[in-house]
């Protein structure tokens, strides 16, 4: 666009005098807006009709036609500019670019949170997929001490299953061990365990039975504090965090013997592997060594001291913790591979719906751009 100034020097020989470009111009009494006609249509309608007379193939009029033409196009610009409001330039643009940001502000903030979204997701999946290597580390290990423990399991209930063991009906105390961890992230391997507790308290307490849980694990107290935290005896923290030891299992069983609680039976609730993608909750019956002292088929051991037999049965308890403790570890990383492994896939669909989605909302918003220049163009 030429200066204003520019302008009225080019055009003001010719036809200046005849007093149409006093009133383009707004210089003289013909003006009817602020900054003459010529402005007023120029901020109103975005228009430069200056710029436009003076394009290279319309020049300066020199003949009458041209004047009349003038007159003209003055006539028609003043009625579309009846019912304008005289803008400036700045107030103008001001509008355009509040609108601007008005109609780009909800799509550029879609476009904010998918992006976030996105990379929220992505690292996720960076995390689950290193939990996904470092159970399936630890599962390997846990599988291979497995065997050999199995093997303290199944030798510490035959004492049991060959004497017939069981607690007396009068016998009113009875103890509950729940195996569990102190870490999350494994599906229903805690869950299993705490519904399986809660049902068995509410059994035995029907029963008539005084009942007492011990929670080996901070998992199994966090699940059952708010509704059963009353039968808690003991919990055992820091489980899971390595991979359990005979010493361990030891020194819970003395830490139980040594609670003041006298129990005459109980059962060890834990998860049994199967397999990688399978786990089964299990228990194991302990008895107290007055209950195994008074069974009546324990006679088909010959001559057994009472010191033996106490030694024995503390033994067989740390056994079965043991047992349990291997076969709850095995359990949750497999259990824990498994969940890293749908999660991380899980990821990766997630991440190429949002890609897709963000990428059309991108083209969307550059084909909406395209098109506002392309009109713009050709509306000048």
């Amino acid at each position: 666009m030429f200066a204003r100034g520019a302008a009225v020097a080019l055009v003001q020989p010719q036809w200046y005098r005849h007093g149409l470009g006093r009133a383009l111009w707004g210089r003289g009494n013909a003006s009817r807006w602020p900054g003459g006609l010529c402005g007023a249509v120029d901020n109103a309608l975005n228009l430069s009709l200056c710029s436009a007379l003076l394009r290279r193939r319309f020049g300066a009029p020199k003949f009458r036609r041209d004047i009349e033409g003038l007159e003209l196009v003055w006539k028609k610009a003043m009625e579309l500019g009846e019912d304008l409001e005289p803008k400036s330039s700045e107030e103008r643009l001001e509008e355009l670019s509040l609108e601007k940001k008005r109609l780009e502000g909800p799509s550029q903030e879609y476009g904010n949170a998918k992006r976030q979204r996105l990379k929220s997701i992505k690292n996720i999946q960076k995390i689950t997929k290193s939990m996904k290597m470092v159970s399936a580390a630890k599962y390997a290990r846990a599988e291979r001490e497995l065997k050999p423990a199995r093997v303290y399991g199944t030798g510490a209930l035959s004492l049991y299953e060959k004497a017939e063991i069981k607690a007396p009906e009068d016998k009113k105390k009875h103890l509950l061990i729940g195996v569990s961890s102190d870490r999350g992230l494994c599906g229903a391997i805690h869950t299993s365990i705490a519904k399986t507790l809660k049902n068995e308290i509410t059994n035995l307490s029907n029963a008539g039975k005084e009942v007492m849980v011990v929670g080996v694990g901070d998992k199994i107290r966090g699940l059952l504090q708010r509704t059963h935290g009353n039968y808690f005896l003991v919990t055992f923290k820091e489980v899971g965090r390595r991979p359990p030891s005979f010493g361990d299992a030891s020194a819970i069983a003395l830490e139980l013997l040594n609670s003041g609680f006298e129990f005459d039976e109980g059962s060890v609730i834990y998860n049994r592997f199967r397999s990688v993608i399978s786990y089964k909750t299990d228990e194991k019956p302990i008895f107290s060594f007055e209950t195994v002292a008074g069974s009546e088929s324990l006679s088909i051991y010959d001559d057994i001291d009472a010191d033996v037999l106490r030694n024995y049965q503390e033994f067989t308890l740390a056994n079965i913790l043991y047992y349990s403790l291997k076969e709850s570890t095995t359990s949750e990383q497999s259990a824990r591979m498994t969940a890293m492994d749908n999660a991380s896939k899980n990821a990766s669909e997630m991440i190429d719906k949002l890609t897709l989605t963000f990428n059309r909302t991108r083209q969307a918003v550059i084909t909406k751009e395209l098109i506002e220049i392309i009109s713009g163009a050709a509306a000048l």
